[in-house]
């Protein structure tokens, strides 16, 4: 009997050690998702774009893309012509398991200037070729560098001679 005792203890620790070695080699490494973002060029432009990658979980893996603002609604790992807000997006792995994470897409600040001029009689704006003979405030908008509008704001006051 003292024997048989014995050998139930050796055989239920065997059994304890064989489950717990076949009990981690079964675990999957967490699903996680990374994002990168390209913002949007101008402002009120709709030219951003998100790309998510994920790792970890079982594929293959389904991408839900949901704006916060805007009514878009994506299937894909990239979305395109996204103007600034902030989205979210669900993965979800083969076993069902699932993350959620979110990006930005901001755009850069109206390139916006106020030149200030003061003139006797008229003035011709060398930056339009129009000449004003009243004061007020005229505004043109051009086309920077970068490729955006640009807002100039003439502040003109004209003295009129006698």
């Amino acid at each position: 009997m003292k024997n048989l005792y014995k050998f139930s203890k050796k055989l239920h620790l065997v059994l304890l050690a064989v489950g717990f070695f076949a009990f981690s080699a079964n675990v999957k490494a967490q699903l996680s998702l990374s994002i990168s973002q390209t913002n949007v060029t101008c402002k009120g432009g709709a030219d951003g774009s998100a790309t998510l990658t994920a790792s970890g979980g079982t594929s293959p893996y389904t991408y839900n893309w949901n704006a916060s603002f805007n009514s878009v609604s994506v299937s894909g790992i990239t979305v395109n012509n996204l103007s600034p807000a902030k989205y979210y997006t669900t993965v979800t792995d083969a076993l069902g398991a699932s993350e959620v994470d979110s990006v930005t897409i901001t755009e850069p600040a109206l390139i916006e200037t106020t030149i200030s001029q003061t003139a006797c009689d008229t003035f011709t704006w060398s930056l339009t070729g129009m000449t004003y003979d009243s004061s007020g405030i005229y505004m043109d908008t051009l086309s920077a560098m970068n490729g955006c509008d640009s807002i100039v704001n003439l502040d003109l006051t004209i003295n009129y001679t006698l």
